[in-house]
């Protein structure tokens, strides 16, 4: 009998193998840090209804003082004046009254609100130490009653189409869904709101950041480079949007270790809008497992000079550490963030490349004990990363220890199975799940898993590959006399077509299956 070669494609970076030094070792279990894009600022509702915009204008003020978007669930509100920071009774007030959970209860327009700025300091008890000259409180104030004109004298809150108050709230759902780690129903949402409005680009920002955390780096790759090639998407305003996509693409081209794309966009991003320190940072890191090590540490610089807090400036310094393959001060710089630090992010990244510390070290068991529990004690929106990382780790076990090898598979498929339960359908994920069947024995769900990703993805060659190999797995299990390989010969000429196609046609892929093919073919059972 012939034999076949197979492999279950992870989301693994570049690595070294235990006990190398020099350059960067690419093995088959491929295994990927995770980054998540910055929320963008919501734009303030314009809708004909004005306490929509009153409420818009009011979330707006209590974001930027208090550092908080307000929540999606308006009872789950923080109000103002719990926070410890300094400002006037009087215009919290203001800022509650437009925040009400009731419209009627707001000012009824911005006149109504524009009025009451005017006369906030008779409703203060500070106003005397104001008329005395309280320098910052009377610049907040009177900035503050500058927008209310401007927002009046403009019409801001008149004749505006009521769909774009829609929009905003769709795209705030949008945001808070992708944040909490709840994907399934987000492509929906993202669909009406392109049926409001398909010119404005934060949709994009969004659905480009919606595959990029569910792992499909290329789509995500795909969706941002399609939003900013098109002029007829976002306008001149829009700089910090298109700035973000230009981030979260270059993150997705760091998933694909594709580090030249990545610091080329990451490095666009600054370009577009330089006041987001977190742009320097992945830069840095991108330029870090780049090997451009100097560079690294010039743009880290930067990023510090640019106030980077020194959570984000503890990780870097682990990222570079890493590249420098100096293993104990990374480990110690990324235990340091993920004990200390209050930034979900960053506790997630540094749960993630101190797992890659205990892959380069070759303690395989012991990456999979330390994943284990940081997934028990892990945040729901942060859970689906790190499972993940473990079914890749059990992958890698397999590979290493070939007798464990069908528990391996196992394991690892059971942690796929709930990615694919909490909505997650990209090909790479469909990809093992059908190899670790295989692995495992279960033939029936390998090719069917094979059979979905050909359905989902029909111009991807990937999906006839993956068949081919169950189709001849299938055949080569029965007795000689009954074996049939013609179906299995189909599927491979439509593999080698669409790979050719695509220009993927010397592909290990391809590689693997034409060694399969050619095996079939001498052992006579296909001429």
């Amino acid at each position: 009998d012939w034999t076949y070669r197979q492999q279950t494609r992870t989301y693994s970076s570049g690595h070294y193998a235990p006990g190398q030094s020099g350059g960067m070792y690419y093995g088959p279990t491929r295994v990927f840090d995770r980054y998540t894009l910055p929320v963008v600022a919501n734009t303030i509702g314009r809708g004909v209804d004005t306490r929509s915009d009153v409420y818009s204008f009011g979330a707006t003020m209590y974001h930027l003082l208090t550092g908080y978007r307000p929540d999606v669930d308006f009872k789950a509100i923080i109000p103002i004046n719990r926070f410890n920071i300094e400002l006037y009774p009087a215009f919290a007030a203001i800022i509650s009254k437009c925040m009400s959970l009731d419209p009627s209860d707001r000012y009824r327009d911005g006149v109504a609100l524009n009025n009451a700025l005017k006369n906030i300091y008779e409703l203060d008890e500070e106003y005397i130490a104001y008329k005395k000259g309280c320098f910052r409180r009377k610049l907040i104030s009177g900035i503050l009653i500058g927008a209310g004109a401007l927002m009046l004298a403009g019409g801001f809150f008149l004749n505006r189409n009521i769909t774009d108050s829609r929009y905003n709230e769709l795209i705030a759902e949008i945001r808070a869904d992708i944040e909490q780690g709840q994907y399934d129903g987000v492509s929906d949402l993202i669909d009406e709101v392109r049926e409001i409005d398909s010119a404005r680009i934060d949709s994009y920002v969004e659905e480009a950041m919606l595959y990029y955390k569910t792992g499909d780096y290329d789509r995500s790759i795909e969706i941002a480079q399609k939003a900013i090639g098109n002029s007829t998407i976002g306008g001149s305003d829009e700089k910090k949007s298109r700035a973000d996509l230009y981030y979260v693409m270059g993150d997705a081209y760091l998933e694909k270790e594709d580090y030249a794309n990545a610091s080329s966009a990451l490095e666009s991003a600054i370009d577009l809008y330089d006041g987001n320190n977190l742009y320097y940072r992945d830069y840095a890191i991108s330029l870090a497992k780049a090997q451009y090590l100097d560079k690294a540490e010039e743009v880290l610089s930067k990023a510090i000079e640019a106030n980077l807090n020194e959570d984000s400036v503890k990780y870097c310094e682990a990222e570079i550490a890493f590249a420098k393959r100096e293993l104990d001060e990374a480990d110690a710089k990324f235990h340091a963030v993920l004990n200390e630090s209050d930034d979900l992010e960053l506790v997630t990244r540094s749960t993630l490349m101190l797992s890659r510390c205990y892959r380069e070290r070759g303690d395989i068991d012991a990456r999979i004990a330390f994943l284990d529990e940081q997934i028990g004690k892990a945040d729901r929106s942060i859970q689906m990363r790190l499972i993940r990382e473990l079914a890749d780790s059990w992958v890698m076990k397999a590979h290493i220890d070939s007798d464990q090898a069908p528990d391996c598979y196992t394991h690892a498929l059971e942690q796929y199975r709930k990615l694919y339960d909490n909505g997650s359908r990209t090909i790479t994920l469909l990809e093992n799940i059908s190899a670790c069947c295989q692995n495992s024995g279960r033939i029936d769900e390998a090719l069917e898993k094979a059979d979905e990703m050909i359905n989902l993805y029909p111009e991807s060659y990937l999906g006839y590959v993956r068949k081919a190999f169950v189709l001849a797995e299938i055949e080569n299990r029965k007795d000689p006399a009954e074996r049939n390989y013609r179906e299995f010969e189909e599927v491979f000429n439509r593999a080698r077509e669409l790979s050719e196609n695509s220009g993927d046609e010397t592909s290990e892929d391809m590689a693997n299956l034409i060694e399969t093919y050619n095996s079939v073919v001498e052992g006579g059972w296909l001429s």
